[in-house]
Protein backbone atom coordinates (compact mmCIF):
# COMPACT_ATOMS: atom_id res chain seq x y z
CA UNK A 1 0.00 0.00 0.00
CA UNK A 2 1.36 3.83 -1.32
CA UNK A 3 0.18 6.20 0.77
CA UNK A 4 -1.97 8.97 -0.41
CA UNK A 5 0.64 11.86 -0.11
CA UNK A 6 3.80 9.87 -1.85
CA UNK A 7 1.71 9.47 -4.66
CA UNK A 8 0.28 12.52 -4.89
CA UNK A 9 4.38 13.64 -4.38
CA UNK A 10 5.64 11.31 -7.09
CA UNK A 11 3.11 12.77 -9.48
CA UNK A 12 4.66 16.36 -8.52
CA UNK A 13 8.33 15.12 -9.08
CA UNK A 14 7.39 13.63 -12.94
CA UNK A 15 5.57 16.80 -13.49
CA UNK A 16 8.59 18.63 -12.66
CA UNK A 17 10.39 16.94 -14.75
CA UNK A 18 11.87 13.47 -13.09
CA UNK A 19 12.81 10.86 -15.19
CA UNK A 20 15.01 8.63 -13.47
CA UNK A 21 15.49 7.44 -10.02
CA UNK A 22 18.99 5.99 -8.21
CA UNK A 23 19.54 5.09 -4.91
CA UNK A 24 19.30 2.64 -1.32
CA UNK A 25 15.73 1.90 -0.38
CA UNK A 26 14.56 1.54 3.29
CA UNK A 27 11.11 -0.36 4.10
CA UNK A 28 9.34 3.20 4.57
CA UNK A 29 8.69 5.95 2.80
CA UNK A 30 11.53 5.73 0.26
CA UNK A 31 10.03 2.18 -1.20
CA UNK A 32 6.73 3.37 -1.41
CA UNK A 33 8.14 6.46 -3.38
CA UNK A 34 10.33 4.42 -5.66
CA UNK A 35 7.19 2.43 -6.02
CA UNK A 36 5.14 5.30 -6.82
CA UNK A 37 7.77 6.60 -9.30
CA UNK A 38 7.47 3.56 -11.37
CA UNK A 39 3.87 4.11 -11.31
CA UNK A 40 4.69 7.25 -13.11
CA UNK A 41 7.48 5.29 -15.60
CA UNK A 42 10.11 6.40 -13.81
CA UNK A 43 12.84 3.74 -13.47
CA UNK A 44 14.37 2.63 -10.00
CA UNK A 45 18.53 1.95 -10.32
CA UNK A 46 19.42 0.74 -7.17
CA UNK A 47 23.11 1.49 -6.24
CA UNK A 48 25.66 -0.08 -4.16
CA UNK A 49 26.64 3.44 -1.87
CA UNK A 50 24.31 6.21 -2.02
CA UNK A 51 26.40 8.62 -2.67
CA UNK A 52 27.09 6.72 -6.15
CA UNK A 53 23.53 7.38 -6.46
CA UNK A 54 23.21 10.90 -5.69
CA UNK A 55 26.30 11.54 -8.03
CA UNK A 56 24.35 9.08 -10.93
CA UNK A 57 21.52 11.66 -10.80
CA UNK A 58 23.54 14.77 -11.15
CA UNK A 59 25.12 13.54 -14.15
CA UNK A 60 21.38 13.37 -15.46
CA UNK A 61 21.55 17.05 -14.78
CA UNK A 62 24.16 18.09 -16.67
CA UNK A 63 21.88 20.57 -18.55
CA UNK A 64 21.21 22.22 -15.74
CA UNK A 65 17.68 21.04 -15.14
CA UNK A 66 16.78 18.59 -12.37
CA UNK A 67 15.96 15.10 -14.03
CA UNK A 68 16.74 12.97 -11.74
CA UNK A 69 16.47 12.01 -7.86
CA UNK A 70 18.58 10.23 -5.55
CA UNK A 71 16.16 8.51 -3.12
CA UNK A 72 17.92 6.96 0.79
CA UNK A 73 16.93 6.27 4.46
CA UNK A 74 17.55 8.62 7.74
CA UNK A 75 20.31 9.02 9.31
CA UNK A 76 23.38 6.76 8.17
CA UNK A 77 21.89 6.30 3.83
CA UNK A 78 21.41 10.23 4.45
CA UNK A 79 24.70 10.91 5.60
CA UNK A 80 26.21 8.63 2.82
CA UNK A 81 24.79 10.79 0.11
CA UNK A 82 26.97 13.86 1.63
CA UNK A 83 29.72 13.23 -0.47
CA UNK A 84 27.57 13.04 -4.07
CA UNK A 85 25.52 15.84 -3.28
CA UNK A 86 28.86 17.80 -2.45
CA UNK A 87 29.98 16.58 -5.67
CA UNK A 88 27.18 18.14 -7.47
CA UNK A 89 27.33 21.24 -5.34
CA UNK A 90 30.95 21.92 -6.72
CA UNK A 91 30.15 21.11 -10.21
CA UNK A 92 27.25 22.97 -10.19
CA UNK A 93 24.52 20.06 -11.17
CA UNK A 94 21.07 20.46 -9.92
CA UNK A 95 20.41 16.83 -8.43
CA UNK A 96 17.34 16.24 -5.95
CA UNK A 97 17.69 14.02 -2.93
CA UNK A 98 14.89 12.48 -0.91
CA UNK A 99 15.28 10.67 2.68
CA UNK A 100 12.89 9.28 4.80
CA UNK A 101 12.93 11.75 8.17
CA UNK A 102 11.49 11.75 11.82
CA UNK A 103 8.58 14.67 11.92
CA UNK A 104 8.98 16.98 14.13
CA UNK A 105 5.97 15.74 16.18
CA UNK A 106 7.88 12.28 16.64
CA UNK A 107 9.30 12.79 20.58
CA UNK A 108 12.71 13.41 20.81
CA UNK A 109 13.38 10.39 22.63
CA UNK A 110 12.93 8.35 19.60
CA UNK A 111 16.16 8.48 18.68
CA UNK A 112 17.30 5.06 16.59
CA UNK A 113 18.96 6.86 12.80
CA UNK A 114 17.72 10.66 13.87
CA UNK A 115 19.64 13.15 12.49
CA UNK A 116 19.20 17.22 12.07
CA UNK A 117 19.06 16.67 8.17
CA UNK A 118 18.86 20.47 7.24
CA UNK A 119 21.61 21.18 9.98
CA UNK A 120 23.66 18.94 8.19
CA UNK A 121 23.09 19.56 4.53
CA UNK A 122 22.87 23.54 4.97
CA UNK A 123 26.10 24.52 3.69
CA UNK A 124 26.02 21.97 0.30
CA UNK A 125 22.74 22.55 -1.38
CA UNK A 126 21.07 25.37 -2.23
CA UNK A 127 17.57 24.60 -0.41
CA UNK A 128 15.84 22.24 1.88
CA UNK A 129 12.25 21.59 2.45
CA UNK A 130 10.27 19.03 4.26
CA UNK A 131 7.61 16.75 1.68
CA UNK A 132 4.41 18.49 2.00
CA UNK A 133 0.86 18.23 -0.45
CA UNK A 134 1.55 20.98 -2.09
CA UNK A 135 2.64 21.10 -5.22
CA UNK A 136 3.88 24.77 -4.97
CA UNK A 137 6.64 23.41 -2.66
CA UNK A 138 8.25 20.63 -4.90
CA UNK A 139 8.30 23.69 -8.26
CA UNK A 140 10.01 25.90 -5.64
CA UNK A 141 13.10 23.53 -5.11
CA UNK A 142 12.82 23.06 -8.53
CA UNK A 143 13.16 26.16 -9.76
CA UNK A 144 15.72 27.09 -7.23
CA UNK A 145 17.73 24.16 -7.97
CA UNK A 146 17.98 25.11 -11.79
CA UNK A 147 18.51 29.09 -11.51
CA UNK A 148 22.05 30.12 -11.91
CA UNK A 149 24.02 28.98 -10.38
CA UNK A 150 22.28 25.68 -10.49
CA UNK A 151 23.02 23.37 -7.59
CA UNK A 152 21.76 20.24 -4.76
CA UNK A 153 18.48 20.52 -3.22
CA UNK A 154 17.16 18.45 -0.68
CA UNK A 155 13.98 16.88 0.68
CA UNK A 156 13.13 15.11 3.62
CA UNK A 157 10.05 12.40 3.58
CA UNK A 158 8.33 12.00 6.78
CA UNK A 159 6.05 9.42 7.48
CA UNK A 160 3.03 12.04 8.29
CA UNK A 161 3.00 15.75 5.74
CA UNK A 162 4.65 18.41 7.64
CA UNK A 163 4.05 22.22 6.38
CA UNK A 164 6.78 23.77 5.48
CA UNK A 165 7.20 27.23 7.84
CA UNK A 166 10.66 28.79 7.22
CA UNK A 167 11.99 29.56 3.62
CA UNK A 168 13.27 27.15 1.60
CA UNK A 169 16.16 29.14 0.61
CA UNK A 170 17.81 32.16 1.32
CA UNK A 171 16.46 35.53 -1.01
CA UNK A 172 18.06 36.01 -4.55
CA UNK A 173 21.16 38.81 -4.46
CA UNK A 174 19.62 41.43 -7.19
CA UNK A 175 21.77 41.83 -10.51
CA UNK A 176 22.93 45.27 -10.72
CA UNK A 177 21.85 47.27 -13.27
CA UNK A 178 24.55 48.09 -16.64
CA UNK A 179 24.52 51.30 -17.23
CA UNK A 180 24.38 52.67 -20.92
CA UNK A 181 27.97 54.17 -20.58
CA UNK A 182 29.38 51.01 -19.21
CA UNK A 183 27.68 49.20 -22.33
CA UNK A 184 29.50 52.05 -24.33
CA UNK A 185 32.93 51.84 -22.89
CA UNK A 186 32.36 47.43 -23.55
CA UNK A 187 32.57 48.21 -27.10
CA UNK A 188 35.23 50.67 -27.17
CA UNK A 189 37.09 48.58 -25.04
CA UNK A 190 36.53 45.58 -27.88
CA UNK A 191 36.83 48.62 -31.28
CA UNK A 192 40.88 49.86 -29.80
CA UNK A 193 41.58 46.24 -29.13
CA UNK A 194 44.18 44.66 -31.56
CA UNK A 195 44.18 40.91 -30.30
CA UNK A 196 41.08 40.36 -28.28
CA UNK A 197 40.36 36.62 -26.41
CA UNK A 198 37.45 35.41 -25.18
CA UNK A 199 36.80 32.80 -21.93
CA UNK A 200 33.92 31.33 -21.71
CA UNK A 201 32.65 29.55 -18.44
CA UNK A 202 29.40 26.83 -18.08
CA UNK A 203 27.03 29.42 -17.61
CA UNK A 204 27.37 29.67 -21.50
CA UNK A 205 26.02 25.75 -21.85
CA UNK A 206 22.86 26.85 -19.89
CA UNK A 207 22.02 30.33 -20.80
CA UNK A 208 23.59 31.25 -24.26
CA UNK A 209 22.98 27.35 -25.72
CA UNK A 210 23.31 27.59 -29.91
CA UNK A 211 24.16 31.63 -29.23
CA UNK A 212 28.15 31.49 -29.52
CA UNK A 213 29.26 32.40 -33.40
CA UNK A 214 31.07 29.26 -34.39
CA UNK A 215 32.63 32.02 -37.06
CA UNK A 216 34.70 33.99 -34.61
CA UNK A 217 38.21 34.74 -35.92
CA UNK A 218 40.05 35.44 -32.85
CA UNK A 219 40.63 32.95 -29.77
CA UNK A 220 37.78 31.17 -27.56
CA UNK A 221 39.18 29.76 -24.54
CA UNK A 222 37.02 27.31 -21.97
CA UNK A 223 37.29 26.45 -18.02
CA UNK A 224 36.86 23.14 -17.82
CA UNK A 225 33.44 22.29 -17.29
CA UNK A 226 32.71 25.12 -19.86
CA UNK A 227 34.41 21.97 -22.39
CA UNK A 228 33.04 21.87 -25.74
CA UNK A 229 30.70 25.42 -25.28
CA UNK A 230 32.87 26.53 -28.44
CA UNK A 231 33.31 23.98 -30.80
CA UNK A 232 36.73 22.59 -30.20
CA UNK A 233 37.70 21.42 -33.77
CA UNK A 234 37.39 25.49 -34.90
CA UNK A 235 40.91 26.75 -35.72
CA UNK A 236 40.55 29.75 -33.04
CA UNK A 237 39.23 26.79 -30.26
CA UNK A 238 41.97 27.90 -27.73
CA UNK A 239 41.58 24.81 -25.07
CA UNK A 240 40.83 25.05 -21.46
CA UNK A 241 42.30 27.12 -18.78
CA UNK A 242 42.55 26.71 -15.06
CA UNK A 243 44.48 29.44 -13.59
CA UNK A 244 48.08 26.72 -13.51
CA UNK A 245 49.52 27.42 -16.64
CA UNK A 246 52.90 26.61 -17.51
CA UNK A 247 54.89 26.92 -20.90
CA UNK A 248 52.68 25.13 -23.41
CA UNK A 249 49.92 26.28 -21.68
CA UNK A 250 47.04 28.63 -23.77
CA UNK A 251 47.50 30.85 -20.85
CA UNK A 252 50.62 31.28 -21.64
CA UNK A 253 50.59 31.13 -25.37
CA UNK A 254 47.37 32.50 -26.12
CA UNK A 255 46.42 34.84 -23.33
CA UNK A 256 50.32 35.78 -23.24
CA UNK A 257 49.94 37.70 -26.91
CA UNK A 258 46.20 39.04 -25.73
CA UNK A 259 45.50 42.78 -25.20
CA UNK A 260 42.19 42.20 -23.69
CA UNK A 261 40.15 39.32 -22.24
CA UNK A 262 36.35 39.07 -22.60
CA UNK A 263 35.65 36.31 -19.97
CA UNK A 264 31.79 35.74 -20.15
CA UNK A 265 30.62 33.71 -17.02
CA UNK A 266 34.13 33.47 -15.87
CA UNK A 267 33.86 32.46 -12.50
CA UNK A 268 36.21 31.71 -9.46
CA UNK A 269 34.87 28.11 -8.92
CA UNK A 270 35.94 27.26 -12.14
CA UNK A 271 39.65 27.30 -12.39
CA UNK A 272 41.82 25.78 -9.56
CA UNK A 273 44.18 28.65 -9.56
CA UNK A 274 42.58 32.34 -9.42
CA UNK A 275 44.88 35.19 -10.54
CA UNK A 276 44.65 38.25 -12.71
CA UNK A 277 45.62 38.21 -16.39
CA UNK A 278 47.59 40.92 -16.35
CA UNK A 279 45.54 42.51 -19.07
CA UNK A 280 42.26 44.29 -19.43
CA UNK A 281 39.95 41.77 -18.42
CA UNK A 282 36.02 42.32 -18.82
CA UNK A 283 33.36 39.90 -17.28
CA UNK A 284 29.85 39.43 -18.61
CA UNK A 285 27.46 36.89 -16.39
CA UNK A 286 24.53 36.51 -14.94
CA UNK A 287 25.06 36.21 -11.24
CA UNK A 288 27.67 37.69 -8.93
CA UNK A 289 27.83 36.45 -5.42
CA UNK A 290 31.53 37.26 -5.13
CA UNK A 291 32.22 34.86 -8.00
CA UNK A 292 34.63 36.89 -9.72
CA UNK A 293 36.67 38.17 -7.30
CA UNK A 294 40.22 37.25 -7.41
CA UNK A 295 40.68 38.14 -11.09
CA UNK A 296 41.18 41.54 -10.86
CA UNK A 297 38.74 42.47 -13.04
CA UNK A 298 38.64 45.91 -14.80
CA UNK A 299 34.87 45.60 -15.74
CA UNK A 300 32.19 43.19 -14.27
CA UNK A 301 28.95 43.20 -15.76
CA UNK A 302 26.26 41.32 -14.28
CA UNK A 303 23.04 41.27 -15.74
CA UNK A 304 19.45 39.10 -16.06
CA UNK A 305 19.66 39.90 -19.66
CA UNK A 306 23.43 38.19 -20.45
CA UNK A 307 22.44 37.05 -23.86
CA UNK A 308 21.58 40.31 -24.78
CA UNK A 309 25.67 41.64 -23.96
CA UNK A 310 26.90 38.60 -25.18
CA UNK A 311 25.20 39.17 -28.48
CA UNK A 312 26.30 42.86 -28.94
CA UNK A 313 29.99 41.44 -27.85
CA UNK A 314 30.08 38.87 -30.49
CA UNK A 315 28.60 41.29 -32.63
CA UNK A 316 32.01 43.55 -32.21
CA UNK A 317 33.78 40.74 -32.10
CA UNK A 318 32.95 39.33 -35.89
CA UNK A 319 35.12 42.02 -37.41
CA UNK A 320 38.22 40.85 -35.66
CA UNK A 321 40.95 38.69 -37.06
CA UNK A 322 43.54 37.48 -35.70
CA UNK A 323 45.19 34.94 -33.36
CA UNK A 324 45.13 31.80 -35.89
CA UNK A 325 48.83 31.37 -35.84
CA UNK A 326 49.08 31.67 -32.32
CA UNK A 327 46.35 28.93 -31.57
CA UNK A 328 47.87 26.92 -34.19
CA UNK A 329 51.99 27.41 -32.10
CA UNK A 330 50.11 26.52 -28.98
CA UNK A 331 48.38 23.00 -30.43
CA UNK A 332 52.09 22.24 -32.31
CA UNK A 333 53.82 22.36 -29.28
CA UNK A 334 51.46 20.88 -27.13
CA UNK A 335 51.61 17.82 -29.93
CA UNK A 336 55.45 17.87 -30.39
CA UNK A 337 55.54 17.67 -26.05
CA UNK A 338 52.78 15.32 -25.37
CA UNK A 339 52.58 12.69 -28.05
CA UNK A 340 56.50 12.15 -28.43
CA UNK A 341 55.99 9.18 -26.18
CA UNK A 342 54.12 5.80 -27.68
CA UNK A 343 52.35 4.38 -24.88
CA UNK A 344 51.11 7.51 -22.39
CA UNK A 345 47.66 8.86 -22.29
CA UNK A 346 48.29 11.65 -24.72
CA UNK A 347 48.72 9.17 -27.21
CA UNK A 348 45.70 7.04 -25.91
CA UNK A 349 43.18 9.63 -25.79
CA UNK A 350 44.12 10.80 -29.57
CA UNK A 351 43.26 7.52 -30.83
CA UNK A 352 40.36 6.99 -28.76
CA UNK A 353 39.11 9.85 -30.04
CA UNK A 354 39.94 8.63 -33.62
CA UNK A 355 38.38 5.33 -32.91
CA UNK A 356 34.87 5.80 -31.06
CA UNK A 357 31.81 7.63 -32.25
CA UNK A 358 32.21 11.15 -33.19
CA UNK A 359 29.09 11.75 -30.49
CA UNK A 360 30.68 9.97 -27.84
CA UNK A 361 31.25 11.65 -24.16
CA UNK A 362 34.81 11.71 -22.38
CA UNK A 363 34.05 11.02 -18.48
CA UNK A 364 37.47 12.11 -16.57
CA UNK A 365 38.15 11.30 -12.93
CA UNK A 366 40.86 12.92 -11.74
CA UNK A 367 44.64 13.07 -11.48
CA UNK A 368 47.53 13.93 -14.25
CA UNK A 369 45.60 11.90 -17.47
CA UNK A 370 43.04 14.64 -16.47
CA UNK A 371 45.22 17.25 -17.46
CA UNK A 372 45.74 15.17 -20.58
CA UNK A 373 42.07 14.51 -21.44
CA UNK A 374 41.27 17.76 -20.98
CA UNK A 375 43.79 18.95 -23.41
CA UNK A 376 44.15 16.18 -26.01
CA UNK A 377 39.97 15.49 -26.73
CA UNK A 378 38.20 18.19 -29.23
CA UNK A 379 34.54 18.41 -27.88
CA UNK A 380 32.60 19.55 -30.21
CA UNK A 381 29.82 20.22 -28.39
CA UNK A 382 29.21 20.54 -24.19
CA UNK A 383 27.54 16.51 -24.32
CA UNK A 384 30.79 15.43 -25.40
CA UNK A 385 32.88 15.69 -21.96
CA UNK A 386 31.63 15.47 -18.55
CA UNK A 387 33.89 15.08 -14.84
CA UNK A 388 34.78 16.44 -11.67
CA UNK A 389 36.15 19.77 -13.37
CA UNK A 390 35.46 22.35 -10.90
CA UNK A 391 35.40 19.85 -7.51
CA UNK A 392 38.25 17.29 -8.74
CA UNK A 393 36.59 15.19 -7.00
CA UNK A 394 38.15 11.80 -7.13
CA UNK A 395 36.48 8.88 -8.16
CA UNK A 396 33.31 10.41 -9.19
CA UNK A 397 34.08 9.02 -12.95
CA UNK A 398 32.35 5.70 -12.85
CA UNK A 399 29.10 6.55 -11.28
CA UNK A 400 28.98 10.00 -13.09
CA UNK A 401 29.82 7.63 -16.42
CA UNK A 402 26.97 5.60 -15.61
CA UNK A 403 24.37 8.37 -14.96
CA UNK A 404 25.54 10.23 -18.43
CA UNK A 405 25.13 6.73 -20.20
CA UNK A 406 21.59 6.16 -18.55
CA UNK A 407 20.23 9.78 -19.30
CA UNK A 408 22.17 9.65 -23.38
CA UNK A 409 21.95 6.58 -23.90
CA UNK A 410 22.77 6.91 -27.39
CA UNK A 411 25.80 7.87 -26.77
CA UNK A 412 28.82 5.83 -26.16
CA UNK A 413 30.67 6.39 -22.93
CA UNK A 414 34.39 6.76 -22.29
CA UNK A 415 35.11 6.81 -18.49
CA UNK A 416 38.85 7.32 -17.64
CA UNK A 417 40.03 6.55 -14.02
CA UNK A 418 43.27 6.47 -12.20
CA UNK A 419 44.31 4.46 -9.18
CA UNK A 420 42.65 6.43 -6.53
CA UNK A 421 39.61 7.29 -8.27
CA UNK A 422 38.78 3.68 -9.52
CA UNK A 423 38.41 2.40 -6.17
CA UNK A 424 35.32 4.16 -4.36
CA UNK A 425 32.90 2.93 -6.36
CA UNK A 426 34.35 0.43 -8.72
CA UNK A 427 31.00 -2.37 -7.83
CA UNK A 428 28.37 0.41 -9.47
CA UNK A 429 29.71 -1.63 -12.48
CA UNK A 430 27.86 -4.12 -11.98
CA UNK A 431 24.95 -1.67 -13.19
CA UNK A 432 25.90 -1.05 -16.04
CA UNK A 433 26.91 -4.42 -16.77
CA UNK A 434 23.10 -5.52 -15.76
CA UNK A 435 21.66 -2.54 -18.29
CA UNK A 436 24.20 -3.23 -21.22
CA UNK A 437 25.15 0.54 -20.69
CA UNK A 438 27.88 1.49 -23.80
CA UNK A 439 30.40 2.45 -21.34
CA UNK A 440 34.15 1.78 -22.22
CA UNK A 441 35.55 1.92 -18.52
CA UNK A 442 39.83 2.47 -18.33
CA UNK A 443 41.91 2.02 -15.69
CA UNK A 444 45.00 4.32 -16.20
CA UNK A 445 47.32 3.33 -14.10
CA UNK A 446 50.79 4.25 -12.52
CA UNK A 447 50.76 2.44 -9.24
CA UNK A 448 51.23 5.69 -7.68
CA UNK A 449 48.77 8.84 -6.96
CA UNK A 450 50.53 10.45 -9.52
CA UNK A 451 50.18 14.29 -8.63
CA UNK A 452 50.64 13.44 -4.64
CA UNK A 453 53.78 10.80 -5.63
CA UNK A 454 55.28 14.21 -7.38
CA UNK A 455 55.15 16.46 -4.17
CA UNK A 456 55.98 13.78 -1.97
CA UNK A 457 59.37 12.51 -3.61
CA UNK A 458 60.55 15.51 -3.84
CA UNK A 459 60.01 16.21 -0.40
CA UNK A 460 61.47 13.06 0.65
CA UNK A 461 58.70 11.99 2.12
CA UNK A 462 56.70 8.16 2.96
CA UNK A 463 55.76 6.83 -0.18
CA UNK A 464 53.43 4.30 2.06
CA UNK A 465 50.65 6.80 1.48
CA UNK A 466 50.66 7.09 -2.16
CA UNK A 467 52.18 3.81 -3.33
CA UNK A 468 49.56 1.41 -4.45
CA UNK A 469 51.15 -2.19 -4.45
CA UNK A 470 48.16 -4.26 -6.19
CA UNK A 471 47.59 -1.83 -8.69
CA UNK A 472 45.20 -4.36 -11.19
CA UNK A 473 41.30 -4.45 -11.20
CA UNK A 474 40.75 -5.94 -14.64
CA UNK A 475 40.29 -9.65 -13.40
CA UNK A 476 37.90 -8.59 -10.31
CA UNK A 477 36.01 -6.39 -12.76
CA UNK A 478 35.43 -9.66 -15.18
CA UNK A 479 34.43 -11.25 -12.37
CA UNK A 480 31.35 -9.34 -11.90
CA UNK A 481 30.56 -10.38 -15.77
CA UNK A 482 31.96 -7.03 -17.49
CA UNK A 483 34.11 -8.63 -20.29
CA UNK A 484 38.15 -7.21 -19.62
CA UNK A 485 41.42 -6.71 -20.72
CA UNK A 486 44.19 -5.55 -20.37
CA UNK A 487 46.43 -3.76 -23.10
CA UNK A 488 50.21 -2.10 -23.47
CA UNK A 489 50.36 -0.76 -26.47
CA UNK A 490 48.48 1.36 -29.41
CA UNK A 491 48.15 -1.78 -31.21
CA UNK A 492 46.40 -4.04 -28.48
CA UNK A 493 44.13 -0.40 -27.89
CA UNK A 494 43.53 -0.59 -31.29
CA UNK A 495 42.51 -4.55 -31.23
CA UNK A 496 40.35 -3.98 -28.24
CA UNK A 497 38.22 -0.56 -29.55
CA UNK A 498 37.78 -2.13 -32.97
CA UNK A 499 36.05 -4.92 -31.34
CA UNK A 500 33.72 -3.61 -29.11
CA UNK A 501 30.09 -2.13 -29.86
CA UNK A 502 28.51 0.13 -26.83
CA UNK A 503 25.47 -1.76 -27.96
CA UNK A 504 26.93 -5.14 -26.97
CA UNK A 505 26.91 -3.09 -22.95
CA UNK A 506 30.42 -1.92 -21.28
CA UNK A 507 33.93 -2.91 -21.48
CA UNK A 508 36.84 -2.52 -19.07
CA UNK A 509 40.08 -2.11 -20.32
CA UNK A 510 43.21 -1.78 -18.01
CA UNK A 511 46.45 0.04 -19.09
CA UNK A 512 49.83 0.68 -16.87
CA UNK A 513 52.21 3.24 -17.95
CA UNK A 514 56.00 3.65 -16.92
CA UNK A 515 56.15 5.98 -13.70
CA UNK A 516 58.58 8.21 -13.82
CA UNK A 517 57.58 8.97 -17.72
CA UNK A 518 53.61 9.05 -16.98
CA UNK A 519 54.68 11.69 -14.16
CA UNK A 520 56.82 13.99 -16.31
CA UNK A 521 54.11 14.42 -19.20
CA UNK A 522 52.15 17.22 -17.77
CA UNK A 523 55.45 19.18 -16.40
CA UNK A 524 55.24 21.88 -19.29
CA UNK A 525 51.39 21.83 -19.24
CA UNK A 526 50.07 22.93 -15.74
Amino acid sequence: MIADNILQFAKHLVQCGVKYSFGITGSGGSLQLISALEKENVPFYPVAHEAAGVIMSGACCRDGKTHAVAIGIKGPGFINFLPGILSNYYEGRPGLTVSEAYSPFVPTYNKHKRLDHRSVCSAIVKGYATVDTSADTVQSIFDLASRELPGPVHLDLCSTPVNNEKPLHKPDKQNQNIKESEIEMLADHIKTSSSPVVILGSMVSRQLKGQVPDNLTVPVLTTASAKGCYNENSAYSGGVITGEGKEISPEHIILGKADLIIGIGLRNNEVTRVTPFNVTLIIIDSINDNLHDGFDASMCLVTSDVASVAVSVFSELSVKNWGQEVVESYRRQVEEELLKSQWLPPVVFLQLQQQVSENAVLVLDTGLFCTIGETIWKAHSPENFTGSSNGRFMGTAIPTAIGTAISNPDQNVICVAGDGGIRPYLSEIKLAVEHHLPILFILMSDGLYGTVAMTGKQAGLSSSAFTINNNSWWHAVESMGCPSTHVSNLQELDRSISQWSGSNGPLFMEMHFEPEQYANSTKLLR
